[in-house]
C-alpha cells in the first residue's frame, strides 16, 4: 500500500479528500463509475420487478449508489460513509423509485467485522 500511495500521491490525495472528483491513472472517474453503476442498477430493477435481488459489490460502487439513493450528484460521493466489508444495505424500489431502508449494517459480524485501515 505504501508503494501505491507514493507512486500515485496526487491521485491518492484526491481519493482521500474528494473522491467524487478523483480519477485513478488509466481508470474511470467516480462520476463515470456512478453512471455505469446507475445504468446497471436500473436494468436490474427493471428486469426483476416485484422480486428480491441480492447484489454483491465493493465499497465505492455502494457509495455512489448511496449518493444516487440520497439524491446527491456523484461528485458528492464523499458525503456517503464507507460500507464495511460484508455489510448489508437494503433498498426497496417501487415504480422505479428507490427507498433506502438500511445502509452498511454490520452488527451481525461481531468479532469478524473489518475496520478500514487509516490509510484508506
Amino acid at each position: 500500500m505504501d508503494d501505491l500511495v507514493s507512486s500515485y500521491a496526487s491521485e491518492y490525495g484526491l481519493f482521500r479528500t474528494d473522491i467524487g472528483h478523483c480519477r485513478p491513472t488509466g481508470g474511470e472517474s467516480v462520476v463515470a463509475l456512478g453512471e455505469r453503476i446507475k445504468a446497471a442498477a436500473s436494468r436490474i430493477v427493471s428486469e426483476n420487478e416485484g422480486k428480491t435481488v441480492l447484489i454483491g459489490t465493493h465499497a465505492t460502487p455502494i457509495r455512489v449508489l448511496g449518493a444516487l439513493w440520497n439524491g446527491l450528484p456523484f461528485e458528492e460521493t464523499a458525503r456517503i460513509p464507507w460500507a464495511q466489508n460484508a455489510s448489508t444495505t437494503v433498498v426497496e424500489y417501487e415504480g422505479g423509485s428507490p427507498r433506502l431502508l438500511l445502509y452498511g449494517y454490520n452488527d451481525y459480524l461481531g468479532r469478524l467485522m473489518t475496520r478500514m485501515p487509516a490509510i484508506v
